[in-house]
């Protein structure tokens, strides 16, 4: 087991064991000292603690988190610096992270899902309201007590909702690549429903025991999470409600407006499948040709943000809702659904097919939910009625319109049949659409009474969003109604950065340039660590996500030298780690000694002593001041002030004195009391109040 550091961080909190170690920092079970209580300890790494980025990422974990006070969320009571590194002092949850409950025990049953889920959405709701966005849901960030309550933690890479991440460049990913979003995936900007996304990857690993995407890398999942549609979980668990399939659908779908627009809704609907009622998100799958299910409307996203009309052929993935007969890749219709999880045709995550806004499928969670059976039979057999009637007067209402505009003939036999639509010249392909907008592009094949169909492509020479090709090819003679396909650039794919820390600087570069990235001329700093010459560090750090041709700068150790150890006698412990880790030493406390001259916490000596020679990379240990000893206060009594005086001195206090007149020449100058009284325990330095006899001759009458 790792040793605890020896330092009391802040003078208050005290390491007792590790809790567990992550990517940019350790835990640590501990004792605040102050108040006698356990807290965990997170302690960033130190080498990590010279990177800007790192630094401001965790400050903003503390601050995230401690402004977030709520039953589901780890409260954070406190951070700061320590020696060469930062520290957050948190709430100590008594039990396990819900990765290690699945890891232990396997799928979880759906209610039991459902109220781990709900508790987490509950957290993440309170979050969204006061304007954080997680960013990192997944089951290593939510920790289960043994009596099943559910805490969510780590915001070290949470944002402001409404704001840019500074920390981030622009197109790099920020979360786990098995958990997050498609939106995340594609290094575009996010809002509260990409961590309703991430709580629905949850629910599907809850209830499955297995991630809905898995691959050999982060790269080849974030390609999933865009491009493909997980497996049913009815699939992998016949038994599992289509209440909750249902659920975890609307809650993954790769178009953000079909998902549930907060995490209220998603606990909302959570409850309402935990306490037996109607679900919003509609249970009713359909399964297509190819065994992929598709979900009906599950909300109506149309109403706050309508679709443009975009009828659609095989093989196409536009934006806007499909209408009937039209066919994605693999069979089925298009157009079930918006988006959602088991919805096929939408490989690219840009929306539902369709020609027109998706009108509403569920009803609220009020009325019907709450009839009786029977009553509830009645309505629905009202409705059908009164539909009935309206289609049969509809269709008559048409058949008349015909024989007025002269569009329905009567046939020999006495029936009814429309007339064709008169035939429509061909058109060109537009040739102007290479470089323009999607949108821009869309438009204008429309305008001319084409259809289009959305395929998104890589592509590193075209600017994000922009057309790359069409097929037909431009200046192609098509006839009308025909679907033309726009390939559309998804910009190149990510990739990630490889881990080059302790290798060194030739090997480190090969590897980093092979992956794909442009190395920086690297930086020297003293290491007391790390081997001249190898990697101390890289920026971004390893396992970023990036794109080809990203600059990565590497931090190299600098060659050792035989320095003086600098005097930092006197100064805080955090001013003489810093001066002495500059000067490439590790850094230790060693002990902690009484001083009466050096204030309380800060350095009374190093060891070896300072101006001492020594080779970079050794350890320097310093005592910390306790602050004077005690002493007993003597007895001085009768003694000329004077001596009482140096006494007291010699026993490290301070000596002050009050006079008092007296008639007996003999007593002048003498200590007649003191105070405190003789005997007892005082702190060092304290003072003690003398009262000394000052004689003065009687007046004669």
């Amino acid at each position: 087991m790792p040793t605890p550091p020896q330092e009391v961080y802040n003078d208050r909190y005290e390491p007792v064991r590790l809790a567990a170690r992550g990517g940019m920092a350790e835990v640590w079970l501990a004792r605040d000292v102050l108040l006698d209580r356990t807290v965990a300890l997170k302690v960033l790494f130190p080498e990590l603690s010279v990177d800007p980025n790192f630094v401001e990422r965790f400050r903003r974990e503390a601050q995230a988190a401690a402004n977030l006070s709520h039953p589901n969320i780890v409260s954070v009571y406190d951070w700061g610096e320590a020696g060469t590194t930062y520290f957050i002092v948190m709430e100590y949850v008594e039990g396990r992270a819900l990765s290690a409950l699945l890891r232990d025990e396997g799928r979880l049953l759906a209610d039991r899902a459902a109220a781990i889920g709900s508790d987490v959405a509950a957290a993440l709701g309170f979050a969204h309201r006061n304007g954080v966005i997680h960013r990192d849901v997944k089951p290593g960030n939510v920790l289960i007590t043994p009596d099943d309550r559910v805490k969510v933690t780590d915001f070290g890479i949470a944002m402001a909702a409404g704001t840019e991440d500074h920390l981030t460049r622009t197109g790099a990913v920020m979360g786990t690549a098995t958990y997050f979003s498609p939106e995340q995936a594609q290094g575009l900007p996010v809002d509260q429903r990409s961590d309703v996304y991430s709580l629905g990857v949850v629910l599907y690993e809850m209830v499955t025991g297995r991630p809905p995407f898995v691959a050999d890398g982060p790269v080849a999942v974030a390609y999933k999470h865009v491009h493909e549609q997980p497996e049913l979980p009815s699939r992998l668990v016949p038994e599992l409600p289509p209440e909750f399939e249902a659920i975890i659908g609307q809650a993954m779908a790769k178009d953000v407006r079909a998902r549930y627009g907060t995490a209220e809704e998603l606990r909302a609907d959570l409850n309402r499948f935990r306490t037996g009622r109607r679900v919003l998100a509609d249970p009713r799958p359909a399964a297509s040709g190819n065994g992929t299910a598709h979900a009906p409307a599950v909300m109506a996203v149309a109403a706050a943000a309508p679709v443009a009309p975009a009828p659609v052929g095989p093989g196409a993935t536009p934006p806007g809702g499909g209408g009937p007969g039209t066919t994605p890749p693999g069979g089925g219709p298009v157009g079930a659904g918006p988006g959602g999880a088991w919805s096929a045709g939408v490989p690219n995550g840009s929306g539902p097919v369709g020609a027109g806004p998706i009108p509403p499928d569920t009803p609220s969670d009020g009325g019907a939910s709450e009839l009786e059976d029977g009553e509830q039979r009645s309505a629905v057999w009202r409705y059908v009625i009164m539909l009935v009637i309206l289609l049969v007067a509809l269709g008559v209402v048409v058949v008349l319109l015909g024989h007025q505009l002269g569009l329905v003939n009567t046939d020999n036999s006495g029936g009814q049949a429309f007339a064709p639509p008169p035939p429509t010249a061909p058109v060109k392909v537009p040739s102007d659409l290479i470089g323009k907008s999607f949108t821009d592009a869309a438009n204008e094949i429309q305008g001319m009474g084409l259809r289009y169909a959305r395929n998104d492509v890589e592509d590193t020479q075209h600017p994000q969003n922009t057309v790359v090709n069409t097929s037909p090819a431009a200046g192609q003679q098509v006839g009308a109604d025909t679907v033309v396909t726009i390939d559309v650039s998804s910009g190149p794919l990510p990739i990630t950065e490889p881990d080059v820390v302790g290798l060194d600087v030739q090997s480190a570069t090969r590897q980093l340039q092979q992956a794909g990235f442009t190395v920086a001329a690297p930086q020297m700093q003293v290491s007391p660590s790390v081997t001249s010459g190898d990697i101390i560090s890289t920026n971004p750090p390893p396992g970023s996500q990036g794109h080809n041709g990203d600059t990565v700068t590497i931090v190299v150790s600098a060659p050792k030298q035989v320095v003086p150890i600098p005097d930092v006698s006197g100064d805080t412990q955090l001013q003489a780690a810093g001066v002495l880790v500059r000067a490439g030493f590790n850094v230790i406390v060693s002990s902690r000694v009484a001083s009466a001259t050096v204030p309380v916490g800060n350095v009374v000596a190093t060891t070896p002593a300072a101006g001492t020679n020594d080779l970079q990379g050794g350890t320097v240990g310093f005592s910390v001041s306790l602050g004077p000893s005690p002493a007993v206060v003597p007895y001085v009594v009768g003694w000329s002030a004077s001596k009482a005086t140096s006494e007291l001195q010699a026993r490290g206090l301070v000596a002050t004195e009050t006079m008092t007149p007296v008639s007996n020449p003999s007593r002048d100058g003498v200590v007649l009391d003191e105070s405190p009284s003789p005997g007892g325990m005082v702190p060092g330095g304290s003072t003690i109040t003398l009262t000394v006899g000052q004689y003065s001759p009687p007046t004669s009458g």
